[in-house]
């Protein structure tokens, strides 16, 4: 079976190849669309490194930020729930490992200079898929385990059903904190300076590539931007998206000065009646790294980084050396390079 491989050093191509298939309207979800991606790769201080590999129809993409000395990252991994090499076309199984493998072995050559690819937030089916791929050509394979995605199944739900189906605890804590602080509670769906003021005021992430992709969902009429205000003040602050029937939480921020009156507990009830009441959402992904989103979600998908070390490189020979003896970081997938 032929498979064809490409590099680019910018997404002007990648749009013209994709014809349609990475954008918000065949992809749902966002990490994977070329708004997200170009707004990631603005937030760059050097050009992406963008590679290609075609089979039989089906395209593999894995879109990789420098991160300096050889090393490369998923593009806009920091702030996604799950970054992966992304897929458009027919892809079942074999044509997903057949594209893995083409890249595993590229990817090591010497023309390209990568000594280390930081692979990641991968959900743990993904990861075992691409370890076994880098494996088999040579790449050595660490994994360690992340936080995992938090999401709730919401089809044909209103608020007071979701609500319902939360703890105790939660609701009444809650309930509390609304009838001590009553706060200004405010849902858009248009950005506004004023109101990315108050997000950034709250949220350092805000600086990243956030701002051009809220542009971008607002235009389409995708974005949700709440606060939550005691008095004039701004106290707390989400950013989520809706898409496909399904929202994502991006940015979740609150005052620490104000944590006693919950405002991010008491705005986060007010998306969600948002999102099922309005939006009428089939499913709500909790922002990962937040550990109280628990308490809201009743599903919890296990997710792994990769760090895959290419012994080409005697740069990576120390590390390469230690992940050996350790046997691995988390999960063991460690595996001796190939013989070449």
């Amino acid at each position: 079976m032929w498979v064809k491989g490409e590099y680019y050093d910018s997404l002007e191509p990648v749009e013209t190849i994709a014809r349609g298939a990475l954008d918000a309207s065949a992809r749902p979800w966002p990490f994977d669309r070329l708004d997200w991606l170009r707004a990631a790769a603005a937030a760059l201080p050097s050009p992406p490194l963008i590679v290609r590999a075609r089979s039989e129809g089906v395209d593999g993409w894995l879109m990789l930020a420098p991160a300096g000395r050889g090393r490369f990252r998923i593009l806009g991994a920091d702030h996604a729930h799950r970054a992966a090499p992304i897929f458009t076309g027919p892809a079942d199984d074999v044509h997903r490992r057949r594209l893995l493998r083409a890249m595993a072995a590229r990817l090591r050559g010497p023309g390209l200079g990568i000594a280390e690819l930081d692979l990641g937030p991968l959900d743990r089916a993904d990861a075992g898929e691409i370890a076994r791929a880098f494996g088999r050509h040579g790449w050595m394979v660490a994994a360690r385990a992340l936080p995992p995605r938090r999401r709730s199944e919401t089809a044909g739900q209103s608020f007071d059903e979701y609500w319902e189906g939360r703890s105790p605890a939660l609701r009444d804590r809650i309930e509390a904190a609304a009838a001590r602080a009553p706060l200004d509670l405010e849902v858009s769906t248009v950005l506004t300076p004023a109101l990315w003021a108050e997000l950034a005021r709250l949220s350092d992430a805000a600086d990243g590539p956030f701002h051009r992709f809220a542009a971008a969902e607002s235009a389409a009429g995708s974005l949700r931007l709440a606060v939550a205000r005691c008095g004039d003040t701004p106290i707390a602050a989400q950013l989520w998206t809706v898409s496909h029937g399904m929202a994502v939480a991006h940015l979740l921020a609150q005052s620490r000065a104000h944590k006693a009156l919950a405002p991010g507990a008491q705005l986060a009830a007010t998306m969600v009646r948002y999102l099922t009441n309005v939006d009428h959402v089939d499913a709500i992904e909790w922002a990962p790294g937040h550990g109280w989103c628990a308490d809201w979600a009743e599903q919890a998908v296990p997710r792994v980084a990769l760090r895959l070390l290419n012994p080409r490189r005697a740069s990576v020979w120390p590390a390469a050396a230690l992940a050996l003896l350790s046997g691995g970081v988390t999960s063991g997938l460690v595996r001796r390079p190939a013989l070449d």
